[in-house]
């Protein structure tokens, strides 16, 4: 389902030449992440600015008429980054209307759905002539956080049902939860980079070994890193299963990328997640009542 939205661009002119991102630069990241997100931009709205003007919303009509449109249609409004919108904490809270979803892509981080309670708050307690942008952003970014976390939660159990029935790719993964009517934090489509980040938040450092397939692309030195990937590995044998040798060689294959299933295999035996016998034909997972089969 592809939302609609309106975007804002905003470009800084003074004496000395263009300051900031450029109409183009700006375009292309909207354009980008809209189509990655699932939104088709309605309509554009471009600021060319010149001069040192206020960054308050009655001093800027485009901008006001950026925002009516939004309103009125109940669409985002995106913005390629936070002095877009304003350059200090006041003006901020002047623009950032409670009736408007507002989305700011930022250049080097994901882009993220801007909490108005959250960020207003804080945004409007900033001494008046002495703005903490910085300390808005920190609050505000603080709480994107927290539900970004809650939404990760909240699709985890289907996410895991997906892999449990047999879809272990991102792609796959992400059609899956377009089939349950799930949707991303944004309201967007699923795609595999938005199921990549919901994995990296559940499972911490082992995205970092994946591959888009769920393959692991490299065994980490560190210590604890590593025993993160070998459970991965571990998790894809039955507990009450036994297993030949031939058997786990060809799941370690299935499960990474650099060609090495009898080093997988030696790892997960020496980090006591498997066991076998001691003519190493048979292996099973390790747990508490194997005592008896050695």
């Amino acid at each position: 389902i592809v939302q609609r939205a309106i975007a804002y661009i905003r470009v800084f002119v003074t004496e000395h030449g263009q300051q900031g991102p450029g109409q183009g630069s700006q375009r292309t990241l909207l354009t980008r992440f809209a189509v990655t997100d699932g939104f088709d931009i309605e309509r554009e709205y471009v600021d060319i600015e010149r001069g040192t003007r206020p960054d308050l919303p009655h001093y800027r009509p485009i901008l006001g008429r950026a925002l009516a449109r939004a309103r009125w249609l109940k669409v985002p409004l995106i913005v390629a980054d936070w002095d877009i919108l304003a350059r200090d904490a006041r003006s901020l809270a002047a623009v950032l209307d409670p009736q408007i979803r507002f989305i700011v892509v930022g250049p080097d981080d994901p882009a993220v759905a801007v909490s108005v309670a959250a960020f207003k708050s804080n945004a409007v307690s900033a001494k008046r002539g002495n703005p903490r942008l910085a300390d808005a952003r920190k609050h505000a970014r603080a709480s994107l956080k927290r539900n970004a976390d809650a939404h990760a939660a909240s699709v985890e159990p289907l996410i895991r049902e997906a892999q449990a029935a047999g879809h272990q790719s991102l792609r796959k993964i992400a059609g899956y939860l377009t089939t349950k009517g799930a949707r991303t934090v944004r309201g967007g489509a699923w795609s595999a980079r938005h199921v990549s980040n919901i994995l990296a938040r559940l499972n911490g450092d082992l995205n970092k070994f994946l591959d888009s397939d769920g393959k692991i692309i490299r065994l980490p030195r560190k210590r604890v890193a590593r025993r993160t990937v070998l459970q991965f590995l571990a998790g894809k044998f039955s507990p009450d299963t036994d297993y030949t040798e031939a058997h786990v060689n060809a799941t370690m294959t299935t499960w990474h990328t650099f060609d090495d299933p009898a080093l997988l295999r030696r790892e997960l035996v020496d980090a006591g997640l498997l066991k076998r016998t001691p003519d190493g034909k048979t292996y099973w997972v390790n747990s508490e009542n194997d005592s008896a089969r050695e």
